[in-house]
């Protein structure tokens, strides 16, 4: 961590050494050879510590199938990655059906884990009011073009 933080001290006083060098550049022919020594020396400032970082190891940890709470915790992030699928795809289909001016009742998705484990959104379907009967065509196709997935209205 100290690594880390020295790292980000370095950067900050090249940050601060070159802001102050380019206000003193010259004017004239002098001028770009200068902000390219300028950027040189900072982009060297900010690389050099990273080589000193590639000894820095980042804890982890193993999770043991034969180990009832790793079996559960690993279940309940599933759990929650699925709701977080479903609830990111909802709010950009509630984002899209307010621009096409219409406020949905509730938003379904249906996410599937495919078989490299990643969730795939399936459809989603869309409950607007009566009232918004008449933009129901508009709101499935511009969901379906911003999503990519079948999606389908319902009024209610």
């Amino acid at each position: 961590m100290d690594a880390i933080r020295s790292w980000a001290m370095s950067v900050c006083l090249a940050a601060l050494a070159a802001g102050i060098a380019g206000m003193l550049a010259p004017k004239g022919d002098l001028e770009k050879i200068y902000r390219f020594a300028i950027t040189l020396f900072f982009l060297c400032s900010v690389l050099v510590p990273l080589i000193s970082l590639r000894h820095v190891r980042l804890p982890t940890f193993a999770v043991s199938s034969a180990d009832p709470q790793a079996a559960e915790l690993s279940q309940t992030v599933a759990d929650q990655t699925l709701q977080q699928v479903r609830e990111n795809v909802a709010d950009v289909a509630r984002s899209v059906c307010q621009k096409q001016g219409v406020t949905p009742i509730s938003v379904d998705v249906v996410v599937q884990k495919d078989a490299n484990g990643a969730y795939d959104p399936q459809s989603v379907s869309i409950s607007i009011h009566a009232a918004d009967a008449g933009r129901q065509s508009a709101v499935v196709s511009a969901v379906q073009s911003t999503l990519g997935i079948p999606a389908k209205t319902s009024v209610q």
